[in-house]
């Protein structure tokens, strides 16, 4: 993976909080999760700058059905509605008390809806857009990656971008899916070269398509 200035993302995460509170709210933090057994990661949140470039370089359609695997405090969703997306919004959260808060902060958004439980379980079959922040382990990945598979309807428009991707490996050796990058090598693994992303962002990134 590639390697960050620790002073340079403390610096960014002040950055970022500004722009929460001055947008209303703050939807920064990390939230250790209540349901590591469950494969679940700490909560956290994007960065703004990351936001920026991956939806200036690959945009959202107005077709697309808009799904934040992991929510949490909903500074995607934010990110989104700030940018004047009018997508139907779905985000999907497992701890039912930051679900709630997040229910509560986008109430007057009749297009945003906010689920609680296990993500395995309520993949929308009409979702295209997937949004993942590095929200569980390998295991749990590779069992969303087949969740997918066999839930979604609109096949040709099902992608995943997948920041802070830790457990891209969970894709590795399986032909349904296509697999680009934005860094070098891919967990270091010689045999396994997804294609380069043409875009620098210096952060991990990876945009995954079902194959056609």
């Amino acid at each position: 993976m590639i390697k960050f200035d620790y002073y340079v993302m403390r610096f960014r995460e002040c950055l970022d909080a500004l722009r929460d509170l001055l947008g209303g709210a703050y939807y920064g933090g990390v939230i250790k999760s209540r349901y590591g057994h469950l494969g679940a990661n700490a909560t956290g949140s994007s960065f703004y700058f990351v936001l920026s470039q991956l939806f200036r370089e690959y945009p959202l359609k107005e077709s697309d059905v808009l799904v934040d695997v992991g929510c949490g405090k909903g500074r995607v969703i934010h990110w989104w509605l700030r940018n004047g997306c009018r997508n139907r919004i779905i985000g999907i959260e497992l701890d039912e008390e930051i679900a709630a808060r997040s229910r509560k902060t986008f109430a007057g958004n009749a297009h945003v809806e906010i689920l609680s439980g296990n993500a395995l379980d309520l993949v929308p079959p009409a979702g295209t857009l997937f949004y993942l922040y590095n929200p569980f382990n390998r295991e749990v990945v590779r069992a969303f990656k087949d969740r997918l598979n066999q839930v979604c309807t609109n096949r040709l428009d099902l992608r995943i971008y997948y920041v802070n991707c830790e457990y891209l490996d969970a894709f590795k050796g399986d032909p349904e899916w296509e697999v680009r990058t934005n860094f070098d090598s891919a967990l270091n693994d010689p045999e396994w070269r997804p294609e380069k992303l043409p875009f620098g962002l210096s952060y991990p990134v990876a945009i995954i398509k079902l194959r056609g």
